[in-house]
């Protein structure tokens, strides 16, 4: 009976240690999660703009360390834009820095929104010319538009335009406009060609059109076609013998042929047009859209085209 008392005994102590330790490990981790979670509001500016660059960024280091772009920003937006550059260069010099170059590119964004006077946007914007790194990856307008830094576009076509005389320029920063609409499609990214084009970069018919061959050629979304016919892309674009719709039916793409018989029909053409359009042909040996789809036995879209008219 003794024994059996202690071995009860020594149970339960070791459930008790077991709980306590239990409650030490997941309150250590809740208090953790609430630190990181924290570590903004938390963070001490006072006297920033008054101590060195390199002071200042020690001051910002948790916001540095929780990659929190926007808090940063916030943190400099009253002091000196010359104040703002040289704690910028701090923290883009610093190789075992914690931001990307991209969100370092991002921080000049915010930066530059905090000054409504071009030149001292430029004065930030010019340390990518500095610090070429920065501008490894995706192009400069397409990271705007990525981060949600549309309201910047404008200032950098300007600045653009402002250095393109100088020597030695980046070829990163060469034709921003065009890299920027290029790279969206590449990248698949209507969302970010619509924030390009909706914060001034111009989109010409024949660039529209050019566009729209790759969109097509490179089977991307085919919510691009409309965006696109809008802004004046030839649905009758040829490249290499092919029709627009002859290359989505190669591409045995269904919704892009569908996309583009939609997007002619709602320029106002007639049935006749349409027939016209589906049963055109530019080169005999590469053959109508339908002829594609009879040679490479693509049911679904052989069925599409004679629905509009398209006859062997």
């Amino acid at each position: 009976m003794k024994y059996e008392k202690l071995d009860i005994i020594l149970l339960l102590s070791f459930l008790l240690v077991f709980s306590f330790s239990m409650s030490m490990l997941f309150g250590s981790k809740k208090n953790k999660s609430n630190t990181t979670h924290n570590t903004a509001s938390a963070v001490d500016i006072t006297g920033l703009a008054t101590v060195p660059p390199q002071e200042a960024v020690q001051i910002l280091s948790p916001l540095i360390a929780s990659q929190s772009v926007e808090k940063i920003a916030e943190s400099m937006e009253y002091m000196s834009v010359d104040k703002a550059r040289d704690i910028a260069r701090v923290i883009i010099q610093d190789k075992q820095s914690l931001l990307s170059a991209e969100e370092q590119q991002v921080l000049l964004f915010a930066l530059a929104l905090h000054y409504p006077d071009a030149q001292a946007q430029y004065t930030l914007f010019n340390l990518m010319i500095k610090y070429p790194h920065l501008l490894q990856g995706k192009t400069l307008l397409l990271v705007a538009a990525h981060n949600n830094y549309g309201k910047v576009i404008p200032a950098l076509l300007r600045w653009s335009k402002q250095i393109a005389d100088k020597p030695k320029i980046p070829q990163q920063l060469q034709n921003l406009d065009t890299q920027a609409l290029d790279q969206a499609v590449v990248n698949n990214n209507l969302k970010a060609l619509k924030v390009l084009y909706n914060n001034g970069v111009s989109i010409k018919a024949d660039k529209a059109s050019e566009l729209l061959w790759n969109v097509v050629h490179n089977n991307k979304k085919p919510g691009f076609v409309a965006f696109l016919v809008e802004r004046g892309a030839d649905l009758h674009y040829t490249s290499n013998g092919y029709t627009l719709l002859m290359k989505a039916t190669e591409n045995n793409n269904v919704a892009m042929v569908k996309a583009l018989i939609t997007a002619f029909k709602n320029t106002g053409a007639t049935p006749k047009d349409i027939f016209k359009y589906v049963q055109h042909i530019v080169d005999p040996q590469v053959g109508t859209a339908l002829q594609i789809a009879i040679e490479k036995d693509y049911a679904q879209i052989d069925v599409l085209l004679r629905n509009y008219g398209a006859r062997e």
